[in-house]
């Protein structure tokens, strides 16, 4: 192999590594860019990990939701949501394909934790955020938490903005 061929061959290789990482961002980038922002109440459940830091692991009071239907564990669904008061959302109904229309509803795509015969435990994938070091250990269970979360029509969520009373402890930031 000649230095030309070499040459060539490195700056493919560095090509399809850019490409794969323009791959991971695009999607959070539509959502972002043509979704509608809602604000969620939330509560923190585990705020410190001895290897990963300061981070807050949330609990949405829609991740429990009552159910006919029994699923199987990791089987995509969506949660369709219902707004009751500006920062409280109950999960209305769980189907397996999009519906065709929502109304003033807000669609939430889910992963099956467990379920029973009477209600199913769903993760959205918005569980979870990195904070600042020294400020995931302040909160208690019973603190609240309001999260700003940009979800598009396809029910896709990227959370754009964590906030403990006055104090934002998370800020999405493009770079």
């Amino acid at each position: 192999m000649n230095i030309q061929q070499r040459r060539l061959l490195f700056i493919a290789a560095i090509a399809v590594q850019l490409l794969i990482l323009i791959a991971i961002a695009i999607p959070r980038m539509i959502t972002l860019n043509h979704g509608r922002t809602v604000t969620f109440e939330t509560e923190p459940i585990d705020p410190w990990d001895l290897f990963r830091g300061d981070y807050v692991q949330m609990r949405y009071p829609f991740s429990k939701i009552p159910t006919k239907k029994d699923f199987k564990p990791s089987t995509p669904v969506f949660v369709l949501l219902q707004q009751d008061t500006p920062d409280k959302w109950r999960a209305k109904e769980i189907l397996t394909e999009k519906p065709p229309t929502l109304g003033g509803d807000l669609l939430l795509r889910a992963r099956i934790n467990y379920s029973s015969g009477s209600e199913a435990h769903v993760t959205y994938g918005l569980e979870q955020v990195f904070v600042a070091e020294g400020t995931g250990k302040d909160l208690g269970a019973k603190d609240r938490l309001n999260v700003d979360v940009v979800v598009d029509d396809d029910g896709n969520a990227v959370i754009t903005e964590l906030r403990h009373k006055d104090r934002k402890l998370f800020q999405w930031k493009w770079f």
